[in-house]
């Protein structure tokens, strides 16, 4: 029951199929491109603070370290 309610709910929410005359092909591709780009893009920034965190380079780890 509930596989079938997921797969209605991906149903309503599913993009239609291009037409063949139109530009609507490419914008659809375009559009997935440009998901693909910002998703990376995300992970690459996590990635970049994650390595600051690890080396200390943030100046708010700096700033709130206990001195020694």
């Amino acid at each position: 029951m509930v596989q079938t309610a997921r797969s209605a709910a991906e149903d309503l929410f599913k993009r239609p199929d291009p037409d063949k005359a139109s530009d609507a092909g490419k914008l659809q591709d375009f559009r997935s491109g440009q998901s693909l780009r910002k998703q990376e893009a995300r992970r690459d920034e996590l990635q970049e603070r994650l390595e600051k965190r690890r080396t200390g380079a943030s100046p708010s780890a700096v700033f709130f370290r206990a001195p020694s």
